[in-house]
Parts: structure tokens; sequence; C-alpha cells
């Protein structure tokens, strides 16, 4: 009877360990990852549930990702890399936008994919930029 027991929780821990699959495809359930370190667990938490919001009401994956080393210093190599080794984004065009912001090169970038990649296009992403820009400078990560 104990072997029973123990084998069904098993089971229950492999399948809560396997990742979501929407549509036969994997997803990601990543909002933000503060690898740098830069938020308080209140604003991380804050920050995720706005972000979870936003990706439940467009139908695309939003996150903020941070880091203190971009291995290889090519910021641009590095968030697409991270974006497609996490299959990150929604659907088969994979919808999602991220923003990866890197301390060891004091840079960050915004990736666009799928039909967010269309609506956030170059010109929009100036726009945030400018928007977003002088928060970060000042330390102001969340």
């Amino acid at each position: 009877m104990t072997k029973k027991i123990l084998s069904v929780i098993l089971v229950l821990i492999l399948c809560l360990s396997l990742p979501i699959v929407v549509s036969g495809e994997e997803y990601s359930r990543v909002f933000v990852e503060d690898g740098a370190l830069l938020l308080t667990d209140s604003k991380e938490l804050e920050l995720t549930q706005r972000l979870e919001q936003i990706s439940q009401k467009y139908g695309a994956q939003v996150m903020v990702i941070t880091t203190n080393n971009v291995y290889g210093g090519d910021i641009d190599a590095y968030v697409e890399h991270v974006y497609d080794s996490n299959l990150y984004g929604y659907g088969e065009d994979r919808a999602g936008v991220l923003l990866l912001v890197s301390m060891d090169l004091r840079e960050y970038r915004i990736l666009s994919n799928g039909f967010a990649g269309d609506a956030i296009d170059e010109n929009n992403i100036d726009s945030i930029s400018n928007l977003i820009s002088s928060y970060l400078s000042d330390g102001d990560y969340a």
C-alpha cells in the first residue's frame, strides 16, 4: 500500500514539473526574471501581475528579464537567443515582447515577435525606449 501511495506521489510530482503544453506547443509562464536582482520581491510580484494581465488582454506574452552577464557581449544576439531558446511567446507565431536589461553592458533591448512584432515595430520601440531610458538610468527598474 505504501508503495502505491509513493508511486502516485512521484507521478504527480513528475506531471507538475513538466512544461505546460498549449495546442501541442510548449508554453513558458515567465513574465519577470530578475537575474540581476534589481527589484524587491514586492515590486517583482507587482510587475509580474501587470505583465500577466497585459499578456492575457492582448494574447501576446510580455516579459522583462534582467541579467548581470550578456555572454559574448552582443546584446542583440543574446536577446534573440533568450527568446528563442526558452520558447517564449504565445501561439504558432510565438507572439510576445521582451525587455532585456543588461547590467554588464548597461544597455537594454526590446524584442517583439509574431503579431506583436507587427504591432510594436521599430518606431514604437524607439518611442518606448524614450519613455523608459531615464527610469533605467536613474536606477528605477520597477
